[in-house]
């Protein structure tokens, strides 16, 4: 006679494995919400993105972009003819007139970082000054990974 049978243990889980069950149903859940959440939110910032547009000129060169719960990033790099000041210029009006405030400027080195904020999303624009011709830079729009509120 086999010894997993009607009245074996093996049929009557514990109590505390019934609880560790539930705890991992509710994690599982909980990051699949988050991921859809984030799914979402990626969706929003690549509207974002044809909204916005590029500096007549631009070309882009790459794309980026990921989701994780609780952290979305959507990257853009364009190559462009004009110098920096052009690239800013148009980000600022075009950012401004959809809602977006400065919010930070970094310099470290050849680098330049211009954050603005728009709700709990950001839109960086990353830009290396001694670039050679044409010059590059980088779009991004991120949530979860900045300092909007």
């Amino acid at each position: 006679m086999s010894s997993v049978g009607k009245d074996s243990k093996w049929w009557k889980p514990s109590p505390t494995l019934w609880l560790v069950l539930l705890g991992v149903v509710v994690l599982v859940a909980i990051f699949v919400h988050a991921n859809i959440k984030a799914a979402h939110i990626e969706d929003v910032l690549h509207e974002e993105f044809r909204t916005i547009g590029s500096p007549p000129g631009a070309k882009l060169i790459g794309e980026e972009s990921l989701h994780k719960p609780g952290v979305v990033f959507v990257g853009h790099t364009y190559a462009l003819s004009s110098d920096f000041k052009g690239v800013r210029e148009y980000y600022e009006r075009e950012l401004a007139s959809r809602g977006w405030v400065h919010n930070d400027e970094r310099h470290s080195g050849d680098e330049i970082v211009i954050e603005y904020c728009k709700l709990q999303y950001a839109a960086k624009i990353d830009y290396f000054v001694n670039s050679e011709a044409p010059v590059r830079y980088t779009l991004y729009l991120d949530w979860g990974i900045n300092n909007c509120v």
